[in-house]
């Protein structure tokens, strides 16, 4: 497939098997030089450790994380994802999605 990004929506009964083929996907290589991000379920869901546990030892470049609101959404993972053995130039990327952080968008990215 070629293009700088893509994604797929699933069902929620499907999210173990699609954790697993996006870490298969980063693993097996063929993108070149391009940096592969696996979105991760919020933490607010029942998937997200197993999406971060699953991502911070697949070989990507980043995990991105969506709905953020706080700092602490990212410190947190990040101690998650230190605590799961994920490299240390891994990076977050954040999806800011809710009408809250713009106004306090410094907080979030500090």
């Amino acid at each position: 497939m070629s293009g700088d990004g893509f994604g797929r929506r699933r069902r929620p009964e499907a999210n173990a098997e699609a954790r697993e083929l996006a870490c298969k996907t980063v693993q097996a290589g063929g993108y070149g030089g391009r940096e592969l991000v696996i979105r991760v379920n919020g933490a607010q869901t029942q998937w997200h450790e197993k999406d971060v546990r699953a991502v911070a030892r697949s070989g990507a470049a980043a995990l991105m994380l969506p709905k953020v609101e706080s700092a602490v959404q990212i410190n947190v993972l990040d101690g998650l994802m230190k605590s799961l053995g994920a490299p240390d130039g891994m990076d977050i990327w954040c999806l800011i999605e809710t009408p809250i952080v713009p106004m306090d968008h410094r907080q979030v990215m500090h």
